[in-house]
């Protein structure tokens, strides 16, 4: 069998009097294409900068919380607020709940701790103590990561895992809620 061969014909290009290969031409764009895309970082960077929250002082931040609680819908230029404001609400907010939901089982692990030593000291028994020495460490670690998992949620800053993280927990939450109350429902 013979082998075709492809032949490569470089068309040469005329350019200020000189004459420029395809290749040539593809390196020149490339470089091109790679400084701009520089430049669009390097200001995008300036931009960033400018962009820092500015320092208020101690009365300007009074001012500025009268006006967000008196008339929220009329804030004053003076004051700049995020546009990720909305963003920031949800992260506050499922940060508080975890942290509750965390604290709660933390305190939970810590009453549970309580019982197993008013247990074997004042009343010497030994029935079911396995059992809750594994329920109060469960429930501490289990309260020790929500709280955790809340407190590193508070500096998340990117939307789509905001909104997933956030989507996740409250979907969690109300599996829970559902739980509960068809075990209420069943002992009624």
């Amino acid at each position: 069998m013979k082998k075709k061969r492809k032949k490569y014909y470089t068309k040469d290009m005329k350019y200020d009097n000189d004459y420029i290969s395809r290749e040539q031409i593809v390196e020149i764009y490339t470089e091109a294409y790679y400084r701009a895309l520089k430049r669009i970082e390097k200001e995008k960077i300036v931009n960033e900068i400018k962009e820092e929250k500015r320092m208020y002082k101690w009365y300007e931040k009074i001012l500025l919380m009268l006006n967000v609680i008196i008339c929220p819908w009329k804030l004053n230029k003076r004051f700049s607020i995020s546009n990720q404001i909305y963003d920031n609400i949800l992260v506050l907010f499922t940060s508080m709940v975890m942290s509750f939901i965390g604290g709660v089982m933390w305190f939970s692990g810590l009453g549970s701790g309580a019982n197993i030593i008013y247990k074997i000291i004042l009343l010497k028994k030994m029935k079911g103590i396995l059992s809750n020495i594994s329920i109060m460490s469960v429930l501490l670690i289990l309260g020790s990561a929500f709280i955790l998992a809340g407190k590193a949620f508070e500096r998340e800053t990117e939307s789509n895992k905001i909104y997933a993280y956030s989507a996740s927990i409250f979907a969690l939450i109300s599996c829970v809620i559902t739980i509960i109350t068809m075990i209420v429902g069943l002992f009624k």
